[in-house]
């Protein structure tokens, strides 16, 4: 009968502990982490694309659709001459499980050598969601999307006098 009540008094003080701290636990694997930072607003009609041959070529080309979807123009930069690219894209992104998931991707957006926007999706603690399996293109789209979210709305006219979202807004979502 002590060893129970010792038991319920360490499990509710560990819970307690957990809620309190603001430390987030997630004991079933079920969070899948979207995080988007937009680029500011700004002329953009093309962009190089940093190949990474380590990513499936599926994606790689998924990728070039989606930016090109945005009206901008992609090349590669390693067919691009010196000086052609002041804002490229940089990639990376993992697969893991059977059937084979994307587990985790990171888009950014490069001006020199500062990173301007960012688009990350992270299912590498979201092993328990049923919703982790599918197209890795479909995952990563409305992220794109986000981070572009200005093109669109300057190509089609609804760019409201000058209310764009502020360049430190991070847009994140823990499914």
């Amino acid at each position: 009968m002590i060893r129970q009540r010792r038991c319920l008094l360490l499990l509710s003080l560990s819970w307690w502990l957990t809620a309190c701290s603001g430390v987030g636990v997630d004991p079933l694997g079920m969070e899948i982490v979207e995080d988007v930072v937009p680029l500011q607003p700004m002329a953009l009609d093309r962009l190089c694309v940093r190949v990474n041959e380590t990513v499936k070529p599926e994606l790689t080309e998924s990728l070039f659709d989606m930016l090109e979807a945005q009206g901008l123009a992609t090349q590669p930069m390693a067919t691009a001459f010196a000086g052609e690219c002041p804002v490229w894209v940089r990639y990376e992104a993992s697969w893991t499980g059977f059937p084979s998931y994307l587990e985790y991707a990171l888009v950014e957006v490069v001006q020199g050598s500062a990173r301007i926007g960012r688009a990350l999706y992270d299912a590498r603690r979201g092993g328990g969601r049923p919703d982790r399996f599918g197209a890795a293109a479909g995952k990563l789209r409305p992220l794109i999307d986000g981070m572009f979210h200005h093109l669109k709305a300057q190509r089609t006219g609804r760019h409201h006098g000058g209310s764009a979202q502020p360049a430190d807004l991070t847009v994140r979502t823990a499914r």
